[in-house]
């Protein structure tokens, strides 16, 4: 990306991963990416790297787990 800053939004992020959580059960935000990279890239062609996803999700702190946990 030539040292540009790509950002996710926050709520293209939460779909993502409540998407694949819901479909296919994965809870690993490792496993969600691979699942979206390689079976949706077509859905978000402009997806970020595996690690610009983990860090804005984990930007979402105990907030985002707080409300995974209510949805489980």
């Amino acid at each position: 990306m030539n040292g540009s800053v790509i950002i996710i939004s926050l709520n293209l992020l939460i779909k993502i991963y409540l998407f694949v959580m819901r479909r296919q059960e994965y809870i690993k935000v490792r496993h969600i990416y691979r699942f979206v990279d390689e079976y949706y890239s077509d859905w978000f062609p402009l997806l970020v790297s595996y690690q610009v996803f983990n860090n804005n999700l984990s930007r979402l702190g105990g907030a985002f787990n707080r409300f995974i946990e209510i949805l489980l």
